[in-house]
């Protein structure tokens, strides 16, 4: 049993490789990176049922220093019909443009996925995100355009998208929600929410997915990410 046909592709196809809208397990990226000394450790966990699940464990960091480029290790733990499979990426993200009050930001970015189960490279991807702040930037749109190889699926090469919102609704809580896809159709959807605890300096997200046109492919996340450094 082939543990990548279980899996619903579309959520590889964007989120395998890079940290992600806001942090962690979204699919959307923004035009943020990480302060230069700066690095935070992204932990989730996405399941399907009890047989179906991925566990991602992610550092990012900015070490500054030329280019002020953001580096992101994710290393996934995947589960799906009694079979284990691990991958790893890697990543790296910089800033053409910040954001700043109302002005936009956009970025480049890329990196590299490795499977266990083969020992070699299996995915690669480039893409760009664009993001355009509203209300004294407590509402987001993100936008992602980019290219995606995946030798697991018979060397195919696709143009991948995704576009988000994100919105503070009080306090610390902030609602979020995305769609992504390729030029080869797939498309999903993700919603939810996330709460800041500033006096740690981390957050909590609970997020769920749908990939559009099957109703049996509900994954339901919860996501913590933890900032640290000088």
């Amino acid at each position: 049993m082939c543990l990548f046909r279980i899996i619903i592709p579309v959520f590889f196809l964007l989120c395998g490789l890079s940290a992600h809208a806001a942090g962690g397990h979204w699919a959307t990226d923004d035009a943020t990176v990480v302060s230069p000394g700066q690095c935070e450790l992204e932990l989730w966990d996405q399941r399907r049922d009890s047989e179906t699940s991925e566990t991602v464990l992610s550092p990012v960091c900015n070490f500054g220093g030329p280019g002020d480029i953001e580096w992101t290790l994710a290393l996934n733990h995947l589960r799906a019909g009694g079979d284990d499979a691990l991958e790893a990426g890697l990543g790296a993200k910089h800033l053409v443009r910040e954001i700043g009050g109302y002005d936009y930001g956009i970025g480049i970015a890329g990196g590299v996925g490795f499977s266990d189960e083969r020992d070699r490279m299996e995915t690669a991807e480039v893409y760009v995100p664009f993001t355009l702040p509203f209300f004294d930037q407590r509402m987001h749109l993100h936008l992602n355009a980019g290219w995606e190889y995946d030798r697991r699926r018979a060397n195919r090469h696709d143009a991948t998208w995704a576009v988000a919102m994100d919105m503070e609704l009080w306090g610390r809580a902030t609602l979020i929600g995305e769609v992504f896809g390729s030029d080869s159709g797939e498309t999903a959807v993700q919603g939810g929410w996330r709460y800041a605890f500033a006096r740690w300096d981390a957050t909590l997200d609970m997020s769920w997915l749908r990939q559009t046109g099957d109703d049996s492919d509900v994954w339901t996340t919860i996501a913590l990410n933890i900032g640290f450094g000088s």
